[in-house]
C-alpha cells in the first residue's frame, strides 16, 4: 500500500511541478527501503541468538482431553527485536504410523528473507532481553486420535512499522500420542458372539517395542531377536537356515486369548474406521481386565499381541492410536506366506483360535476373510 501511494504522488508531483507530493514520494520509498534493510538484519541477529523448545505436559492423551504445549523461546546472547510466530493451529499434523512405527521427525527449516502478511492467530512475541525467555502455551488438538505433531510454525522477525517479515527460521516440534476412548461393548448395536478354542502356531506376531507378553513354559512362537533376550532362548535350527537371529515366545497354556481383526483397508469413510477403533478398544480393554490376553492383528499384516492387567490396556490403546488405512506389503505377504483377499492380509497360520472378532467399517466383512478364519471369526460391522 505504502509503495503504491509513493508511485502515485510520483506520478502526479512531478508532471504538475508539486514539490510536496514529490517530497511525500521520497520519503514514502526511504521508508519502505529502511523496513526492506531492517527486516533481514533483525532475522540475522536472531538466527544467531535464538534458542526454540517445545514440550507437552504428558506423553500421551485420550481423545479429547485438553492439553497444551509449551513453546520456549530464549535469547542467551543478546537482545532480539519482537518476533511474530505462526498460528500454531495450521501446524498441526496427526499421523498414523502402525504398530511398531515411528513417526519421522522434521528438521527446523533455515531462514530467509521474504515479505509476509501476519495472519490472524499469529502470536506476537515482545523483544526477549538478553538471558530472558518467553513461553507461549500453544493448544493440541485431540478431537482426533494418531500421533499428533507440531511441524514446526516458522517464526519472522518484522520491520519496526511492520511493512516487511524476514523469516528466521522454523519454530520447535513436539509430539503427543492421541488415544482413542474406548467404547464399552454395551453400547455396541450388534456385539459379537465368542468364538470356540484352540491354539495359535507359526510366525512370530510384530509386536510393539516394550509391550508385554504372556509368561509360561509353553512354545507360542519365533520372533526376531532384540538386545536384552536371552542367549538361551535362541532358535538355533533357524539360525542355520537361514542366518538370521530369532529366539523363542513362551506362554502359558491356560491363558485365554482373545483375537481382535481390525479392517484397514482404505476406502471406509473416517468417522467409520474411528467408530470400529473404538469399538475394538471396548472389546480389548474388557478382555484384559477380565484375565484374557488380546492378540490385535491388521488387515496390513500387523499384529501385536498383549498380557491381561493395566500395561497390556496402554499398550493397546497405543497401538489403536497408530493405527490409520493401509494396505498390506509385498514383504509382509512374503513374510506371513499369505494371500491378498480384496486388499487385505490376514496371517491364518498364527491367528489364535481362543476367540475371534473381524471389526470393519466395509460392510460385507466376511469377504477380506481367508477360508480358514471365515468359518471361525464372528464379524461386527461399523459404520
Amino acid at each position: 500500500m505504502l509503495g503504491t501511494t509513493a508511485v502515485v504522488l510520483a506520478l502526479v508531483g512531478i508532471p504538475l511541478g508539486v514539490e510536496e507530493f514529490v517530497l511525500l514520494a521520497l520519503a514514502a520509498g526511504a521508508l519502505l527501503a529502511a523496513a526492506a534493510l531492517v527486516a533481514p538484519l533483525r532475522a540475522r541477529r536472531a538466527r544467531g541468538a535464538l534458542e526454540t523448545a517445545a514440550a507437552v505436559p504428558v506423553p500421551e492423551a485420550m481423545v479429547g482431553d485438553e492439553v497444551h504445549a509449551r513453546v520456549v523461546l530464549r535469547a542467551p546472547a543478546r537482545r532480539l527485536a519482537p518476533l511474530r510466530l505462526e498460528d500454531p493451529g495450521r501446524c498441526w499434523l496427526v499421523s498414523h504410523p502402525g504398530l511398531g512405527g515411528r513417526p519421522e521427525g522434521r528438521a527446523p527449516g533455515g531462514g530467509g528473507g521474504r515479505a509476509r502478511r501476519p495472519r490472524r492467530g499469529d502470536l506476537v512475541v515482545a523483544g526477549i532481553p538478553a538471558g530472558g525467555q518467553v513461553v507461549l502455551p500453544v493448544p493440541v488438538p485431540t478431537a482426533a486420535r494418531g500421533v499428533v505433531e507440531l511441524a514446526g510454525p516458522r517464526l519472522w522477525c518484522e520491520d519496526p512499522l511492520g511493512l516487511f517479515a524476514s523469516a528466521v527460521g522454523s519454530g520447535p516440534t513436539t509430539r503427543l500420542l492421541v488415544c482413542p476412548v474406548p467404547v464399552p461393548p454395551g453400547a455396541l448395536h450388534a456385539p459379537p458372539a465368542r468364538c470356540g478354542g484352540g491354539r495359535p502356531s507359526g510366525a512370530a506376531p510384530r509386536d510393539l517395542p516394550g509391550a508385554p507378553r504372556p509368561a509360561g513354559d509353553e512354545l507360542d512362537s519365533l520372533r526376531p531377536y532384540v538386545p536384552g533376550d536371552r542367549l538361551t532362548r535362541l532358535h538355533w535350527q533357524a539360525l542355520a537356515r537361514s542366518g538370521d537371529l530369532v529366539v523363542r515366545e513362551f506362554t502359558s497354556g491356560d491363558v485365554a486369548r482373545l483375537t481382535l481383526l481390525v479392517d484397514v483397508r482404505p476406502g471406509a469413510p473416517s468417522a467409520s474406521l474411528e467408530a470400529a477403533v473404538s469399538a475394538v478398544a471396548g472389546l480389548g480393554v474388557r478382555a484384559l481386565a477380565e484375565g484374557t490376553a488380546v492378540e490385535l492383528c491388521t488387515s496390513a499384516g500387523e499384529r501385536v499381541l498383549l498380557a491381561p492387567g493395566g500395561a497390556g490396556t496402554r499398550a493397546l490403546l497405543r497401538a489403536l492410536a497408530m493405527i490409520g488405512p493401509s494396505t498390506p506389503r509385498r514383504e509382509d505377504a512374503a513374510r506371513w506366506h499369505a494371500y491378498d483377499s480384496a486388499g487385505a492380509l490376514w496371517a491364518t497360520e498364527n491367528v489364535g483360535d481362543a476367540g475371534q472378532v473381524l471389526v470393519t467399517a466395509h460392510g460385507a466383512g466376511e469377504e477380506v476373510l481367508p477360508e480358514a478364519l471365515s468359518r471361525r471369526t464372528s464379524v461386527m460391522v461399523v459404520r
